[in-house]
Parts: structure tokens; C-alpha cells; sequence
């Protein structure tokens, strides 16, 4: 599996639903809103991502051990990060203000 793109509807996500996946991309539009617990973690080959404006959380462990996670940009309208989101990843974070 290299790439994959959540729809732009409201759907329901559980925790930990691409763990352990061998995904190199994956493209979050705006839905779910948070993004739940161990949602990537283990995606050792997960280099991209690209979050939607108007995802609000990100849970703990949602992208821990992502190895080849090197930089996300994240919206400057999520209202909370988990502290061990990033756990065991060599993210770097940056934040962006959207257009409207």
C-alpha cells in the first residue's frame, strides 16, 4: 500500500485502524476531526502526510514510530496535540496559518 486519502465526508475512525500499515503517504481531509489513539503508529515507511484545516486533535500515540516521519505541517486551528503524538518519531513539527 503506498498511498492512501481519506474522503472529505464524516466518518468514524477507530483507534490504532492503520497501525502497522506499510503506507508511505496518507492524505487527511477534514474528517475525522480527531485524528484517534495509535491511528499510524508503527508506520515505519510513513514519510508524508497531509493533514485537512480543520482537524482539531491529535491523540496520543497517533503517529508513534513513524521513523521515516520527518517534517508534518500542521494548521495553526488544531486545538490539542497529544504530548507522545510523536512518540518515537524524529518529526519535525511545523505550524501554518490556513487560507481562507
Amino acid at each position: 500500500m503506498e498511498e492512501i486519502s481519506l474522503p472529505h465526508e464524516p466518518f468514524r475512525i477507530d483507534a490504532y485502524a492503520f497501525a502497522h500499515t506499510p503506507m508511505r503517504a496518507i492524505t487527511l481531509s477534514n474528517n475525522p476531526r480527531t485524528l484517534p489513539e495509535g491511528l499510524f503508529a508503527d508506520c515505519d515507511q510513513l514519510a508524508s502526510v497531509e493533514i485537512g484545516d480543520r482537524i482539531e486533535q491529535i491523540s496520543p500515540l497517533t503517529f508513534q514510530n513513524c521513523k521515516a516521519l520527518e517534517h508534518i505541517k500542521l494548521p495553526n486551528t488544531l486545538k490539542h496535540i497529544a504530548p507522545n503524538a510523536f512518540r518515537g518519531s524524529n518529526c519535525q513539527i511545523e505550524r501554518y496559518t490556513p487560507s481562507k
